[in-house]
């Protein structure tokens, strides 16, 4: 889904007069206030969601997906989800905005080698990027929705990268890396739909990846790329452990989360009701103190007026 045309407008005028690109409205329900990269760690991001209980934020849909991969890098074509987001209107969705979710870590890779090697746990670092990329990156799977039914809410991307940050908070080189986490959350998007690899990928021509061997490393062709790419992970391996543990760990956090954000709606609203209460209350007290100040000046010009009428011989 693209942006309608005038953000496509106002990005262009700002583009022209040099100005930083605009903050998607969907990055501004997260308090990111820089046009530069400013990602935040998917827990938080939950947290931050069931938090706010931002009604925005709880219709808004997924509107398209793409399993993306980049050219040849020293991160061994690191993949990612990119991800387009609307507003969840019934007709004419507004684009909130598009992010990038992914697996990384802090250790440089010969770091990360080594850690494997020794079978030791590099802490995994899964956020979200509401700058997505403008690069050239190849994409893998490009799976866009019709109508706004068919499209996830956008709670169910926060609740599953979550899930899996929990599940596996380790960046295993050979079993948990950037290519588990994106495949597994793009499995978790689509459920037991069967996303078909792009014409572009299939013509690729992939570097080789490190995988297992029994004296050690050694290098196997594609690794990484969903379905029938995969390498060092396979799409049977990501949909054998989404049936079997991931899935169930989806949807009782989500029943968790949703529980807790009707919870803090009805706690909200309960507050927002005793509000208007005593808007009211307070509204009605100004206008009994009204009346009652009109009344006494009735009677106040009443007691004047007998008074004149009385006159002197009145007063004794």
């Amino acid at each position: 889904m693209h942006a309608p045309p005038y953000l496509r407008f106002l990005s262009f005028i700002r583009a022209i007069l040099g100005l930083p690109p605009m903050i998607s409205p969907l990055a501004q329900a997260f308090g990111v206030t820089t046009s530069g990269d400013s990602p935040i760690g998917v827990s938080v991001a939950l947290k931050m969601y069931s938090s706010t209980c931002d009604r925005t934020l709880a219709r808004a849909r997924i509107s398209r997906i793409r399993l993306k991969k980049k050219r040849p890098t020293e991160l061994a074509e690191h993949e990612y989800l990119l991800i387009d987001v609307n507003d969840g209107a019934e007709s004419n969705p507004a684009f909130l905005g598009s992010v990038v979710v992914d697996r990384s870590f802090k250790q440089d890779l010969a770091t990360l080698k080594l850690a494997a090697l020794k079978k030791e746990n590099v802490d995994a670092i899964d956020r979200i990027h509401f700058a997505p990329p403008t690069n050239s990156d190849l994409t893998v799977i490009d799976v866009t929705f019709g109508n706004v039914s068919e499209c996830p809410l956008f709670s169910t991307l926060i609740i599953a990268a979550d899930v899996l940050h929990t599940q596996s908070p380790s960046y295993i080189l050979l079993h948990r890396q950037c290519y588990w986490f994106a495949g597994m959350l793009l499995r978790v998007l689509l459920g037991n739909a069967d996303p078909t690899v792009t014409r572009e990928a299939e013509l690729e021509n992939f570097q080789y990846a490190y995988a297992g061997h029994p004296g050690g490393f050694a290098e196997a062709k594609r690794a990484g790329t969903f379905k029938r790419l995969f390498g060092v992970v396979t799409s049977r391996s990501i949909d054998e452990l989404y049936q079997s543990d991931i899935r169930s760990a989806f949807e009782t956090r989500k029943a968790e989360v949703e529980q807790e954000i009707e919870k803090r709606w009805a706690e909200g609203q309960a507050k927002r009701d005793l509000e208007e209460t005593r808007r009211v209350m307070a509204r009605k007290d100004e206008e009994t103190a009204r009346e009652l100040a009109r009344k006494d000046a009735e009677l106040e010009q009443m007691r004047k007026a007998l008074a004149r009428l009385q006159g002197p011989s009145g007063q004794e």
